[in-house]
């Protein structure tokens, strides 16, 4: 074969052409559901849904004239209709309008199929079975109404990320369970955990390793209990209380030397933690917080990360630990157990491939390129409105908070450790800013035993990553026992490698 017969890169919206055309014929021929015997295999809803994502992100500015390499073009080979260019470099509004069809056709089929989002009464019915109580809110241990609606609405996030399909969470429209979270085990459980979370009957403590710990960035993206980030809350506390107690005429305890720490931590709650939105309490882990009701032992477990005899920063032990002051627990049963004989126990969740707030948060970001505001409000208040904030109107958008800042910072909130944010950041061209080097902070935690101000203060993480505009695309791979651009001479290198 001469090698101008030799095909070298197709360009990029011929492949999206391509793939779209593959889950158009697979939604043509496969079921809507699965029964609970098959689940995990594709399904014609799974595949009309991965068809919106794709047009979205085609749809996206990184693919839809703002590619930084505008050069990179074939050589020689020719994409029928595309000549040697790769990627479109000018503006198409219209693939906007195409990936806002696939995405109401998504939301539609999967409506359909008997798809919705996972709610309160869904989520008290698996905990009344498990016997998990209401977990301590700070500023809510009055025994209301109100307070126990917005712990009910912890609770739905809690269990959102944790029940499966047989506890009859209909919100997961393709999902997969991790072989790597066994019952009693897993590193997909044990990096999460923290450090020290019972004491056996031997005096030996079991846990975890801390490894997942958020930035303070995250922290301050969650909203507040009134739906706004905190820096643009006027009813929030102001950014020079942030860092103070709560709890406000309390003092730190004395460090728990022989056990885990007790209740009395909760004295050092900062401000920036209190009054923030269920998802936060949900999923972050910050100090002085209840971590689960009945994990340690049948009791629950307290966070003390300035405590080097219990999770904070320990020379003998310098990996585990919380490192930015914060872990996640999105993925955590609030179930889990473990036991001073050494027995844990835990259900393993299955992670969301696809999941229908993603379809809500997709069709707004659609409807907001395409300067539809009224549609892209409405789709982001039924996510909002499960998570107990108050709807958005015209009033909220400002020069500080635009449309596009609304639907991307929903979307980081709502999909926050789904797989989604770093390839969001790549589509909306914004990882040059958002992942460069020397930006990310966290709380004071490599210290020994510090004070309750030491701790809690921001602190520059030490981290060499910096982004590359080359990391936009991955490379080709070539190496002197399988080098690809050998095999194939028409072949061009991803730009920058």
């Amino acid at each position: 074969m001469a090698t101008e017969d030799i095909s070298d890169r197709s360009h990029f919206d011929y492949c999206v052409d391509y793939i779209v055309s593959k889950l158009d014929n697979a939604a043509s021929v496969l079921l809507a559901t699965r029964p609970t015997n098959y689940l995990g295999r594709a399904t014609s809803t799974a595949s009309k849904a991965l068809k919106a994502r794709v047009l979205l992100y085609a749809a996206s500015p990184l693919w839809n004239g703002s590619f930084p390499h505008s050069n990179w073009k074939n050589t020689n080979f020719e994409t029928p209709g595309y000549g040697t260019e790769l990627i479109s470099t000018t503006y198409d509004r219209s693939k906007w309008e195409r990936a806002l069809t696939a995405c109401q056709e998504a939301l539609t089929a999967a409506t359909s199929a008997g798809y919705e989002l996972f709610d309160i009464s869904t989520a008290n019915s698996k905990a009344d079975r498990d016997g998990v109580e209401l977990p301590f809110i700070p500023g809510k241990e009055a025994d209301t109404a109100e307070n126990t609606t917005f712990k009910e609405c912890v609770r739905i996030f809690q269990y959102l990320a944790t029940a499966n399909e047989g506890d009859n969470n209909n919100e997961l429209i393709w999902a997969q369970r991790l072989d790597i979270e066994a019952n009693n085990g897993g590193e997909a459980i044990d990096y999460r955990l923290p450090a020290k979370v019972t004491k056996r009957s031997n005096g030996v403590y079991m846990g975890g390793w801390s490894a997942d710990a958020p930035t303070l960035y995250t922290v301050q993206h969650f909203y507040t209990e009134n739906g706004k980030l905190p820096a643009l809350d006027n009813d929030f506390y102001p950014e020079s209380e942030w860092y103070t107690r709560f709890y406000e005429g309390t003092e730190s305890p004395a460090l728990a030397t022989d056990d885990l720490d007790g209740e009395e931590v909760k004295n050092d709650i900062i401000k920036l933690h209190a009054g923030r939105e269920a998802r936060f309490y949900a999923w972050i882990v910050f100090d002085g917080s209840q971590y689960s009701p009945k994990i340690n032992n049948g009791s629950p477990l307290w966070m003390n990360f300035k405590n080097t005899n219990t999770n904070g920063y320990n020379l003998d032990n310098v990996r585990n630990h919380a490192g930015t002051g914060y872990l996640s627990k999105k993925f955590m049963d609030p179930n889990m157990f473990f036991g001073s004989d050494g027995i844990r126990s835990h259900t393993a969740t299955r992670r969301p491939l696809l999941r229908m707030a993603e379809l809500y948060l997709n069709l707004a970001e659609c409807y907001a390129a395409l300067d539809n505001t009224t549609e892209a409000l409405n789709n982001l208040n039924v996510i909002r409105d499960r998570a107990g904030l108050a709807s958005l109107t015209t009033s909220d958008l400002t020069g500080s908070m635009t449309l596009t800042d609304w639907v991307r910072n929903e979307r980081f909130v709502e999909l926050f450790e789904e797989g989604h944010r770093y390839y969001d950041l790549c589509r909306w061209t914004t990882a040059p800013e958002m992942l460069k080097a020397g930006s990310r902070y966290g709380l004071n935690g490599f210290k020994i035993n510090p004070t309750f101000e030491e701790f809690n203060q921001p602190t520059l993480i030490n981290q060499p990553f910096r982004w590359d505009d080359r990391l936009y695309l991955l490379p080709i791979w070539s190496s002197d026992d399988a080098n690809e651009l050998y095999s194939n001479p028409q072949m061009v290198q991803a730009p920058g490698y």
